[in-house]
């Protein structure tokens, strides 16, 4: 990673406390978090079946979990444990998970849904068909809340009316028939709705009054009218009179009545928190509850949140998915261990999250990816979703990364070069063994070194070519001492080279030398430092596959080594085992190559590549190979830069990231794999502080710390828990 300055930033986000009375399955809110684990704060959130939605703070949505129907909305079927940004979605104001699709609010009072669409709960598009990005709900304006069931859809109005779609054979869209319909139809009789709720085939509405009105299937007494018989218009909801938030499971229904609550219908689970397991046809108190702020039912559980902060939940818990730390069921409220500070929850089939003062946090099960913390089949109490705090940089090798935090400490995954001692795959990050106080830390293609704060170097793991310079050619799944460093300033590393500059400017270098890249005159390989002939006042290094560069204090860079490609920049194709200067580069303020090319930000902002162009990560439009350097198009306020063997990326001013060349398995970040010759911005990335590129994939950190990686996946390089290539930036799972 090669950089013009090394800053890192941790931003603490605090919003307005609100309350949204009518929150329906598997999501309520109660107000925006001050900050989540995930690097982004999340405003509200919304759990299907299986998998889970959250609404950031840009009003762009992500999701992850089960994706077979396209829930997840990322224009694939691929299942998610970490989230994937919804394609297409700009301006979310609330969103809404059902069983297999889901539904976002926009801010102009229109609705986009995607996934599973085999009754028509799209509200557009075919039914029968399921789809992998948002469709547009059709003859929606105003509308100002929505809420799915299992397999239809409904949205409360801003003139207090509701309009249903979807499945309607239980009568649940309320427009006194049973026939499905693939676009919305009013329901009968609403006109002073507040707040709606859904649950599998039935439907309720809070009225301005405090009063609540159900319709649809009533086999458990889901409908709260003390009978059980379905109806295709609204009925009365029986002893509710002054209810504030109304929320539903499968077959249950809950409101918040003067801070405590009621529930009535299925209960064999004991989600009614009455104390017993028997359905009830009328609304029923839950036991030992007050101050109750927020609601969110599951399937066949149910949780609240407190006004302080805490939360409760009962019912089911077959994988833990009250939080109480057991799969006990409970028929009374239990706490949820570990919360607090909750201003928002949402439970699905049988996973629950909250999103807490320290961050979103999910429990319960996993096997779908749907609690965003990676490979693991369920949690009996709450751990941090996916995300990282605390990275202030990031190294991709090939098969690897690794992030510094700001502790000075370091977390590897990948192919087993961890430096815990063993050489172990992990596709999640595991602390490197050893290591504290590290200022900076670089990858090569089987190693990594490390920069102390007392100027020592400690490298570990590949070492065929004497890349770890400790005097030896053995691998080590340990950290250890580079021979002699003791005041470094800045280290970089190369495929099978690593290079530190020294006091003075002057340069050290070790490992494979048969093109010169050590710049020592020779080229025999070295298992310790040795100087580079000639070099004084560098600042900056970039050491590559086959050349090193250093970037000196006046602004020009020297080269030396292989030149095949014309990645020395001198305008010929020699190789050189002693540096020669690059031809036009006065003004350098950062420098990084691949394999076979280099590229340097100047004092504007502006770049300029040079060498191996042939899939096209010069970026400057061509497949041409280049001697000297050319300018790269598009870019005008880069910060930072880093390459690696087809591609390039560089981070710009305002937290943005551009990436081109070679794009085979998504290390472009764009969604696709079509390679690209000029700069296309990484989709889903804002606020990045630091960027690095491996070889077939890279890596971002985000403000506050958090860390996305997008491309080739098999060695677990991602560290998303999985071996999936992904072409958009997923969230590592630290």
């Amino acid at each position: 990673m090669r950089r013009a300055s090394q800053f890192a930033a941790l931003i603490i986000f605090t919003g307005m406390s609100l309350l949204l009375a009518g929150c329906g399955k598997g999501e309520s809110w109660i107000g925006a978090p001050e900050y989540v684990e995930r690097g982004r704060p999340v405003l509200r959130i919304a759990a299907g079946n299986s998998h889970t939605c959250a609404i950031m703070t840009d009003e762009t949505v992500e999701c992850w979990g089960d994706n077979e129907n396209g829930q997840i909305g990322d224009e694939t079927r691929e299942t998610k444990s970490e989230p994937a940004e919804v394609t297409g979605i700009t301006a979310a104001t609330e969103i809404s998970a059902g069983a297999d699709h889901t539904c976002a609010l926009l801010s102009g009072g229109s609705i986009k849904c995607w996934g599973s669409n085999t009754y028509g709960e799209l509200g557009g598009g075919s039914a029968g068909y399921s789809y992998a990005t948002p469709v547009s709900v059709g003859g929606i304006s105003g509308a100002v809340a929505v809420k799915n069931g299992s397999i239809h859809a409904c949205a409360l109005l801003s003139n207090g009316s509701v309009k249903c779609w979807g499945n309607n054979s239980q009568g649940q869209l309320g427009n006194g028939t049973t026939t499905n319909s693939l676009t919305p139809v009013a329901v009968t009789g609403i006109a002073t709705a507040v707040g709606i709720s859904i649950s599998g085939s039935s439907s309720c509405a809070l009225l301005a009054e405090g009063t609540a009105k159900c319709w649809g299937e009533n086999n458990a007494g889901q409908l709260g009218d003390g009978t059980t018989m379905n109806s295709s218009v609204p009925v009365d909801v029986t002893g509710v009179s002054a209810a504030t938030a109304i929320s539903s499971g499968v077959a249950h229904t809950c409101v918040i009545e003067s801070g405590g609550m009621k529930c009535w219908g299925y209960n064999i689970f004991g989600q009614l928190g009455n104390g017993t397991t028997t359905n009830s046809l009328t609304p029923v108190a839950v036991s030992g509850i007050s101050g109750a702020a927020a609601l969110a039912l599951g399937s066949y559980h149910t949780c609240a949140v407190l006004s302080g902060g805490s939360m409760k939940c009962w019912g089911f818990n077959s994988s833990g998915q009250l939080g109480d730390g057991t799969t006990t069921n409970r028929s009374a409220p239990t706490t949820v261990a570990g919360i607090a500070g909750a201003t928002a929850a949402a439970a699905g089939d049988s996973h629950s999250c909250a999103i807490t003062s320290g961050g979103m946090k999910c429990w319960g099960d996993n096997r779908e990816g749907q609690l965003g913390t990676g490979s693991m089949p369920y949690s009996v109490a709450p751990i941090m979703a996916a995300g990282v705090s605390g990275a202030i940089a990031v190294a991709a090798g090939n098969n690897q990364s690794c992030a510094l935090l700001s502790s000075g400490g370091v977390k590897c995954w990948g192919t087993g070069i961890s430096g815990d001692g063993s050489f172990a795959q992990s596709a999640t990050p595991a602390a490197v063994t050893g290591l504290s106080g590290v200022t900076a830390v670089k990858a090569g293609r089987s190693h990594f070194c490390a920069l102390l704060e007392s100027g020592a170097v400690k490298c570990w793991g590949g070492n065929k070519s004497n890349e770890l310079g400790n005097g030896s050619q053995e691998a080590s799944g340990a950290v250890g001492p580079v021979t002699g460093i003791t005041d470094a300033t800045d280290i970089a590393v190369g495929d099978s080279t690593s290079c530190v500059i020294v006091s003075g400017g002057n340069v050290l270098c070790w490992g494979e030398n048969r093109s010169g890249q050590l710049g020592d005159g020779t080229t025999t390989e070295r298992t310790g430092p040795v100087a580079v002939a000639g070099v004084t006042g560098a600042v900056e290094l970039a050491p590559l596959g086959g050349h090193t560069c250093a970037l000196l204090t006046g602004g020009g860079i020297k080269c030396w080594g292989r030149n095949s490609s014309g990645q020395l920049g001198d305008g010929t194709t020699t190789d050189r085992t002693a540096p020669v200067d690059v031809t036009g580069i006065t003004d350098a303020i950062g420098i990084s190559g691949g394999s076979m090319h280099t590229c340097a930000i100047l004092s504007g902002g502006g770049m300029k590549c040079w060498g191996e162009n042939g899939s096209g990560q010069l970026g400057d439009g061509t497949t041409t190979n280049r001697s000297a350097p050319v300018s790269v198009s598009g870019v005008a306020s880069a910060s930072e830069i880093d390459a690696a063997i087809y591609n390039t990326c560089a981070l710009l001013s305002g937290g943005a990231l551009k990436c081109w060349g070679n794009n085979m398995f998504g290390q472009l970040g764009t969604g696709t794999r079509s390679n690209s010759l000029l700069p296309v911005d990484v989709g889903g990335i804002t606020g990045a502080s630091a960027i690095g590129v491996g070889a077939y994939h890279a890596c971002a950190v985000i403000s506050g710390g958090s860390v996305k990686c997008w491309g080739y996946n098999y060695s677990g390089q991602l560290g998303d828990g999985r071996n999936l290539f992904q072409a958009s930036p997923v969230s590592v799972n630290f």
